[in-house]
């Protein structure tokens, strides 16, 4: 059922080319031609087709294009990983040689110090050669010296079955008598602790000790430059072990490192072979089945071809046919078209006389209908400039009327103003200045109002002077009374 469904998709693919690879042949073999299909569904049915395939190959390009930016970053990618891994190798490389250089430095410098040492300890010795030196070109003194427990680095036993005795030496020499074991010579500790045929003697008390004749201390000028000698070859012993085990300790590692890179890429060569192992088993069952659908596919395309071939003789004795048709119905349509031609002839001349007649009517009307807007247009232009004339009339008539209006309210307004002072004034003349400062909070209130000219009228303006004159009027009526009741007193 996979394979069928495989084919007909193949089949519809492939029938968007040419007839000859199985394109429309397929399906026309399936589906019998009709003969009363006509040439305009056929080409219709053909655009259909151009335009799906045009479609998918558009998509089919624009996938093509991104599949090759992927591949693009890919290879890039893939560029980048390989400049840093030699990168990486080329710094391990050059690790592992500074490493080597860090060591031999190391190693130098250990020489150096060693050698500056000698140089330090040599030079100690060569002072102390020179004090000595110095020392001998003073005049001699004999003198002993005894120091206590002041043995040298050696001893020497020399068995004896005599009492031992001690003689006493001019100089440094320190001579008295101990009870050692008999045997080579044996370093002892410089801090005064027993020597180590003395501690093994301690320890096994049982075994008889043999009586010693003398035991002898020579001092030795260069025991200080043999015993600095000794520890600088310890220290340099220690510091080269030191850099010894460094270094072994950095090889390890370095080796581990080198051993768990090479497990790494041991593993990563494993999954790449198995990886590649079931890339080559798809690839070869890919290649198997690619080849059987090749070769089913020939063999319908081959199929379809001869059918194909069938089919086009076919259509071929149907198109000359066709064409014989065509051409009698042609001569036909000739005959038809040239009637048809002349009586359209008559028709339109018949038609031109009328919208000639039509034309010339319309001509007369339009003329009339210019006249008559002309004349409606004049008594409008006149209309115009009357209200024109008319509306500058008033307006300079408005602009007077406004002009009178302003100064007669500045008239009233200083009137007023000039009413109350003379009002303030009697009222101080009469009551004195507490009323007139009441009077004049007021007045200063009332000119405040009155100093808003576009809250009152011509009309209120005139009552308030009249009321004004009054109160005037009133106050000097009281004055002269005031005045003839002083005269009598």
């Amino acid at each position: 059922m996979g394979r069928d469904a495989t084919s007909d998709a193949d089949d519809d693919l492939l029938s968007y080319g040419s007839p000859r690879r199985k394109l429309s042949v397929s399906s026309a073999a399936q589906r019998p031609v009709t003969t009363a299909q006509s040439a305009e569904d056929l080409l219709a049915f053909y655009r259909r087709r151009c335009e799906q395939f045009q479609s998918e190959r558009q998509i089919l390009v624009d996938h093509i294009s991104n599949v090759e930016v992927t591949k693009e970053e890919y290879h890039r990618i893939k560029w980048d990983l390989k400049m840093r891994k030699e990168e990486i190798a080329e710094l391990e490389a050059s690790l592992k040689k500074a490493n080597a250089v860090i060591f031999q430095l190391k190693e130098e410098k250990l020489a150096l110090e060693t050698e500056n040492e000698a140089l330090r300890i040599q030079e100690q010795g060569d002072r102390h050669k020179i004090q000595h030196l110095l020392a001998l070109t003073q005049p001699v003194v004999e003198e002993v010296t005894f120091f206590r427990d002041c043995r040298p680095g050696t001893t020497a036993a020399f068995p004896s079955q005599e009492a031992p005795r001690v003689y006493s030496y001019p100089s440094t020499v320190h001579l008295g008598s101990e009870p050692l074991l008999r045997g080579p010579h044996r370093p002892s500790h410089r801090d005064g602790t027993e020597s180590a045929g003395h501690a093994a003697s301690a320890e096994k008390p049982q075994r008889r000790r043999p009586q010693v004749l003398r035991t002898i201390y020579m001092p030795n000028q260069q025991a200080e430059v043999l015993t600095k000698t000794i520890e600088n070859l310890q220290r340099q012993l220690q510091r080269s072990q030191e850099i010894a085990e460094e270094r072994m300790q950095h090889t390890l590692e370095t080796f581990a490192d080198e051993k768990n890179r090479l497990v790494e890429a041991q593993r990563a060569m494993e999954d790449k072979y198995d990886i590649m192992e079931k890339q080559l088993e798809k690839t070869k069952r890919l290649l198997h089945m690619t080849t059987k659908d090749y070769l089913v596919l020939r063999h319908q395309s081959q199929e379809a071809e001869r059918q194909a071939h069938e089919e086009v003789y076919a259509l071929q004795a149907k198109c000359r046919e066709l064409m014989k048709e065509s051409a009698v119905a042609t001569s036909q349509a000739l005959q038809d078209a040239d009637a048809i031609k002349e009586k359209a002839q008559e028709e339109s001349a018949q038609c031109a006389q009328q919208l000639r007649d039509q034309a010339l009517a319309r001509e007369r009307d339009l003329l009339i209908l210019r006249e008559q807007y002309a004349a409606v247009q004049e008594a409008c232009s006149r209309r115009i400039q009357d209200l024109e004339t008319r509306l500058s009339n008033l307006r300079s008539r408005y602009r007077a009327l406004d002009k009178r209006r302003a100064m007669e309210m500045e008239g009233f307004t200083r009137d007023i103003a000039n009413l109350k002072r003379q009002t303030q004034r009697l009222e101080a003349t009469l009551y004195g200045r507490r009323v007139y400062h009441l009077r004049r909070y007021g007045v200063v209130h009332e000119g405040s109002r009155s100093r808003e000219p576009a809250a009152r009228d011509s009309n209120q303006l005139s009552d308030e002077i009249s009321a004004l004159e009054q109160r005037i009027a009133a106050l000097a009526a009281d004055v002269d009374e005031d005045s003839s009741l002083e005269v009598t007193a």
